[in-house]
């Protein structure tokens, strides 16, 4: 990932006064990771949740068995239960407290990715290179509703590498947060 889109993207954040949860099952850590490699970052970032296995989804982030067992680990729905049980596990958590920062943070954003990176265990139906990232967000005046939330689907090029997806996933959700920030709020 370009360490300069890192940075903007970080510098967005903190003029939007938000603060950052990512969940991540096929990423493994690798987009927080980049997050946190730039000095700084702890003013934005609350942390990373990596969700592998099933369990640790629904352990976690509080992903329902029935919801993995219908649409699989791979799909819309699940990415968006985990951006969801994301968010509202960063916003148990920090609840009024002010963190690394003078104020409580105005925004919530919550990020997930769930996918699959290959070689292995790809479907016709979820092939080697499908990634769904889900986006859920809350400002600190609506925490008591229901959040705000979004999915995409992304799909490398065929016959990409199982590093080269991981890669390509992660710098997707970094431009999709990017996106985000700019077009919504």
């Amino acid at each position: 990932m370009d360490p300069a889109s890192v940075i903007q993207l970080l510098q967005i954040l903190k003029d939007k006064n938000a603060f950052l949860c990512t969940v991540e099952s096929c990423t493994g850590g690798l987009l927080v990771n980049a997050l946190t490699d730039i000095s700084g970052s702890s003013e934005v970032v609350w942390g990373g949740l990596v969700t592998y296995d099933n369990s640790a989804k629904e352990e976690l982030v509080n992903v329902s068995p029935e919801l993995l067992f219908a649409k699989g680990a791979v799909s819309g729905e699940v990415a968006l239960a985990m951006a969801r049980g994301g968010l509202d596990r960063m916003t148990r958590a920090i609840g009024d407290r002010s963190v690394n920062r003078l104020l409580p943070p105005s925004l919530f954003i919550s990020i997930s990715l769930t996918g699959v990176a290959g070689p292995l265990g790809g479907t016709m139906q979820k092939p080697v290179g499908l990634c769904h990232i889900g986006l859920a967000f809350a400002r600190n005046d609506e925490l008591d509703r229901e959040p705000v939330s979004r999915v995409v689907e992304f799909r490398s090029p065929e016959g990409t590498s199982r590093i080269e997806n991981k890669n390509l996933f992660a710098a997707r959700a970094l431009e999709l947060l990017n996106e985000f920030l700019k077009a919504e709020l």
